[in-house]
């Protein structure tokens, strides 16, 4: 599923490896914070060294691996938000669920 050397976050790519921004955002928005906190933990560890093997590729030609990993680094962007700013899965002003999708973002996993 992943590259080696990140077989100890392979657990989180059924729940966090989805395509879109607005699955990420539903995804987030879902979790609890003990969830989002763990994978938040956890990835930021692995953060550096996955930055490194994604930069050593083409975005429009990764390797499955790969692209997997580079779309688990996008869920930690959102997971960032729900950890560093909201402090909670959801901004609390905001309705949820919300009718805002977001169409097209940018290319490929927008």
């Amino acid at each position: 599923m992943l590259p080696p050397g990140f077989e100890t976050i392979e657990k989180y790519v059924g729940y966090w490896d989805v395509p879109t921004t607005s699955e990420r955002w539903e995804r987030r928005a879902a979790a609890s914070m003990d969830e989002i906190r763990a994978f938040y933990d956890d990835m930021l560890a692995h953060a550096d060294q996955a930055l490194d093997v994604i930069a050593l590729h083409d975005i429009n030609a990764m390797p499955d691996d790969v692209a997997t990993l580079a779309r688990l680094m996008l869920a930690l962007m959102s997971a960032a938000v729900a950890i560093e700013v909201v402090g909670a899965p959801r901004d609390p002003y905001s309705p949820y669920p919300h009718s805002v999708r977001v169409l097209r973002g940018p290319s490929p996993w927008g």
